[in-house]
């Protein structure tokens, strides 16, 4: 069960002088099994000892050195860790003591998790539970439906509190392109191209390419610019005038709120002002 050795001399030191020791009303002492109850211990007497705080942690920290069967050490090693643990406090100073550091190294290194046959046996369980009869009625007993908010008249199947809104992102684009979603003020319309801008221009070269890659147009976008450029023929695209005119739909405080949003020289400012006045 032991292997010899000094822990195991210094173990049985402990135990014998704390066994002939007279106790002393002023001191705090903790039970300690002689051998564990889980490596076969009893509760007898004889296998009982007072031991002060400090020694019945030492003690503990002995056994993970001694025992020699891997499943006995890896319970010592628990039983060393738990020792961070108050009865009545719960987690107390002890977690500050120099062995604390060891004692959770030790539990994770030697943790069930580590062997492949405890994780393939945790896995096979929780497969059966998930494929039990018992867990799917349960399941389909606390399903619930919501409508997809883009007006398909879909409905989508949730379990927990948070409540889907769209079926899939075709269904939130379609939203998006539609009459149904809510009138966005124009404070949160520019509160949003702020954001925007400054996010994109916090980007790098080439994770602008990769943000323009994985956009949701997945197309040709040289060919996408010219359907673009084409259905603007005929129409005024001075940029003057389109910057005037959304100037000019801006009440007095957002309109202030923009211009001063960023450092921006005097000159520039009298043009964006000049702007609104034109088209206002």
């Amino acid at each position: 069960m032991f292997k010899e050795g000094f822990y195991k001399k210094l173990y049985h030191s402990i135990i014998s002088k704390a066994l002939t020791r007279v106790r002393e009303e002023d001191v705090y002492y903790e039970f300690h099994h002689i051998i564990p109850l889980s490596l076969g211990g009893s509760n007898d007497k004889s296998n009982l000892v007072a031991l002060t705080a400090k020694e019945h942690f030492i003690c503990h920290y002995l056994l993970t050195k001694i025992t020699l069967d891997e499943d006995h050490k890896r319970k010592m090693i628990w039983a060393f860790y738990m020792m961070r643990v108050d009865p009545v406090k719960g987690l107390d100073e002890r977690k500050r003591s120099s062995r604390y550091e060891l004692a959770r190294r030790l539990y994770v290194e030697n943790h069930p998790t580590k062997k492949k046959e405890i994780v393939e046996k945790i896995r096979q369980s929780t497969i059966t539970f998930y494929s039990s009869e018992e867990y799917c009625q349960k399941r389909k007993a606390s399903v619930k439906y919501t409508k997809c908010k883009c007006g398909c008249e879909n409905l989508i199947e949730y379990y927990g509190k948070i409540i889907p809104k769209f079926l899939n992102k075709e269904h939130y684009f379609t939203y998006l392109r539609s009459d149904n979603k809510p009138p966005v003020s124009a404070e949160t319309r520019l509160k949003q191209s702020m954001t925007a801008v400054k996010r994109i221009k916090s980007l790098t070269e080439d994770q602008r390419k990769d943000r323009m890659l994985k956009s949701t147009h997945r197309c040709d976008h040289v060919e996408r610019g010219k359907r673009i450029s084409s259905g603007k023929k005929g129409k005024s695209t001075s940029q003057q005038e389109l910057m005037g005119k959304r100037y000019a739909r801006m009440s007095d405080e957002e309109f202030k709120a923009f211009v001063y949003s960023k450092k921006r020289p005097d000159n520039i400012i009298r043009r964006m002002i000049k702007l609104r006045e034109r088209y206002a």
